[in-house]
């Protein structure tokens, strides 16, 4: 989840989480980009470190409500699929 500082609107000033408002574990993301790449990368499950967030769900409302222009425009596959076409042409 990115954080965004919001400035220069009369009525808010806040961090506003934006991301795609669906859950997924870890393993779910990761065996989901592995899939799209067509890897033969293999998921190796570690301890958490002591900072690790154990929820990857943001809570999008704010943004919806303050960010007038902002909208998800991409679901998970999808955007997984924009994102491996970008690396695979660098």
């Amino acid at each position: 989840m990115k954080r965004i500082f919001i400035t220069g609107g009369a009525d808010f000033v806040g961090l506003v989480g934006i991301g795609n408002p669906n859950e997924y574990s870890m393993p779910e993301l990761v065996e989901k980009v592995i899939d799209r790449a067509n890897s033969i990368s293999k998921l190796v499950s570690l301890p958490l470190l002591q900072d690790d967030s154990l929820q990857g769900k943001p809570l999008i409302t704010l943004a919806k409500n303050e960010l007038h222009r902002w909208s998800l425009k991409f679901a998970v596959n999808g955007g997984l699929t924009k994102r491996i076409t970008h690396f695979d042409s660098l």
